[in-house]
């Protein structure tokens, strides 16, 4: 309540700007805090700040632990967190995103490693990946790409750090 006040009274933020501050940390299901209100109380835009609040605070590291994989974050997202978001905003973020963001390291089904390099919209698990190491772990001399749309044999089997990929 206080950051709300500071915000519109000593900044004169716009209110609609401060209610994001003042709700960010409430859940669709009451459970949040400061105030424990439900999902129809909390403001739309808060809503989507809520979800990449808690992405990027899940992938960047913290002093009391590591940081993790976007997938995974995304995964935490959609099952363990799932009653403290708007499930249709988690799509949205989802849809936009990608469950592999571009950037991500994966590895394919047939052991060759890479990178994301393009999301796919329709399905978030089938994206287009820039192939860096063979399925033996050896640097590839040139470029190979995979389009998980088109080839339809191969799948990700896990995502790993971008250390990884080179």
């Amino acid at each position: 309540m206080t950051g709300y006040q500071i915000l519109t009274q000593r900044l004169k933020l716009k209110n609609s700007l401060a209610i994001v501050a003042l709700q960010h940390h409430e859940a669709v299901d009451g459970s949040g805090y400061p105030q424990r209100i439900l999902a129809n109380q909390i403001e739309e835009l808060t809503k989507v700040f809520m979800i990449a609040d808690q992405f990027a605070a899940m992938i960047h590291p913290r002093p009391y632990r590591q940081a993790i994989l976007p997938y995974e974050a995304m995964k935490i997202m959609i099952s363990e967190n799932v009653n403290r978001f708007d499930l249709k905003m988690v799509r949205l973020f989802l849809n936009k995103l990608s469950m592999f963001p571009v950037g991500s390291g994966v590895v394919l089904s047939d052991l060759r490693m890479g990178m994301v390099i393009e999301s796919n919209k329709d399905k978030p698990l089938r994206p287009v990946i820039r192939v860096t190491k063979d399925a033996e772990g050896k640097r590839l001399k040139h470029l190979e790409f995979v389009d998980l749309m088109k080839d339809l044999n191969l799948y990700i089997q896990q995502a790993i750090p971008f250390s990884q990929i080179y």
